[in-house]
This record gives C-alpha cells, structure tokens and sequence, in this order.
C-alpha cells in the first residue's frame, strides 16, 4: 500500500478583522494504483487468484473559508 497526501492553503486578509483561506488538498498524488481484491473463489473459475479491484485513484479537493 504506498499512498502520499498533501495539501496546500493560503490566507489572505479582506478588511482588518475579516480574512479569506484558499485550500488545495490532493489524496494520492503520484496517482499509484493500490491493488485491494483479490478473487478467492474456487466455484466460479474464471477470477480466481486474479485481482479483480483497486483502491482509489487520485482525489483532488479545493475549498475556501472566510472568518470574520
């Protein structure tokens, strides 16, 4: 399982007592696929010892907060 986050944010002041934060966070950065399942059984054949599904990919996020 290899995974690296990160996030980056930004405040940036309005009026004297009213400020703006800018935020980027990104989950799973370098995009590496995480295999998850692997098909166990015997009865159906045709997906067993295959990996059939992975974690997820990467995920972007951006948001912003005003405090006043």
């Amino acid at each position: 399982y290899n995974r690296i986050d990160g996030g980056l944010f930004r405040n940036f002041r309005i009026y004297e007592d009213v400020t703006f934060q800018f935020r980027a966070e990104a989950l799973n950065v370098l995009n590496h696929t995480n295999f998850q399942g692997v098909g166990t059984s015997a009865t159906t054949g045709a997906s067993f010892g295959q990996i059939i599904t992975t974690r997820d990919s990467r995920i972007l996020s951006l948001g912003g907060k005003l405090a006043f």
